[in-house]
């Protein structure tokens, strides 16, 4: 899948897109999110059997600008029930960094979507972005592209694609077409409200009219991605996806609390929160442990504590 009819991203604007290649010095072939410092969500198409190791390129905005961030793989795991019952169903994969990333302003996790969270309706536009061809059938694009595009209910996603959809996808587009994700952009991140809502799987051409692009559900896979990565020990025993539950600011700290100093010595919050700062919408982080001779406080120095930011429920 590619980007057709988007705009150029602005540098950081998505810090947690990835570029996949097979080799280190290979082309472009997929994309991908970051889910954690070590682990990546992409699609299971992009996945080869005779490919041992995956290089992953985080924090590009252009192409190949920094080969310092790519990193090789340790582990691949593609989903056992891909392409069960039906053609590119659970077209999800998830693959295992050899080193853990350094987050700053360029490189952060997305959070996942979820069954818990609001949810988009019908003509809600939804972000997609990636390094696909900018036509069908074209080259791919050098700089990370962006478009948003309008989510489809399951009822409209089945009356336009038929028996080939299923419970475990969604779909956004045009009916005039025009704008799309294709060839290149597979496994690369589809955004709602800041959280990852799907993983670009596949379409019928690109940007074709009445031809929405297909997704993969993110929530359907919360118990699969815990049970493969270990991350969200939270389980909802009233969800049958067995999914995690939201991480949540622990509750000796007010979620209203600004946050004015850094957090240090307090092992209770250790572990991915979110945090909201005026102007910049809410923010994955990382809170992790106290280093000695530092004042770590986030994954990175790069974002400060400021008097605007806030916990996030």
């Amino acid at each position: 899948m590619k980007i057709v009819g988007g705009q150029a991203a602005q540098p950081g604007q998505f810090p947690w897109q990835i570029s996949l290649r097979a080799c280190q010095r290979c082309s472009h072939t997929c994309g991908g999110s970051i889910i954690s410092a070590d682990w990546i969500l992409t699609a299971a198409h992009c996945i080869e059997t005779n490919v041992r190791t995956y290089f992953v390129a985080a924090g590009e905005r252009v192409l190949f600008e920094d080969p310092s961030n790519t990193v090789p793989t340790s582990l691949i795991r593609v989903h056992n029930s891909y392409n069960n019952p039906r053609r590119m169903d659970n077209d999800v994969a998830l693959l295992k960094l050899s080193r853990s990333l350094t987050f700053n302003q360029k490189i952060r996790p997305i959070c996942l979507h979820s069954d818990g969270d609001v949810q988009p309706r019908p003509g809600t536009p939804l972000t997609v972005s990636g390094w696909g061809t900018t036509s069908e059938g074209g080259n791919t694009a050098k700089v990370l592209q962006i478009v948003s595009l309008p989510f489809k209910s399951d009822a409209q996603c089945r009356q336009k694609l038929n028996l080939a959809y299923t419970m475990n996808m969604i779909c956004a587009g045009y009916d005039s077409g025009g704008r799309d994700s294709c060839e290149g952009d597979s496994g690369g991140p589809l955004v709602f409200k800041g959280k990852l809502i799907g993983v670009v799987s596949w379409g019928r051409g690109c940007a074709r009219p009445n031809q929405p692009g297909v997704y993969a559900k993110v929530a359907r896979y919360h118990g699969w991605i815990r049970q493969v990565t270990g991350l969200g020990s939270n389980n909802n025993n009233n969800n049958n996806n067995n999914r995690p539950q939201e991480s949540r600011p622990p509750t000796n700290i007010n979620p209203s609390t600004q946050i004015t100093q850094p957090i240090i010595n307090q092992p209770s919050i250790l572990g991915q929160h979110q945090f909201a700062c005026t102007n910049s919408g809410i923010q994955p982080i990382q809170v992790l442990p106290n280093k000695p001779g530092q004042l770590n406080f986030f994954a990175d120095s790069s974002y400060p504590a400021r008097a605007d930011c806030k916990w996030h429920l």
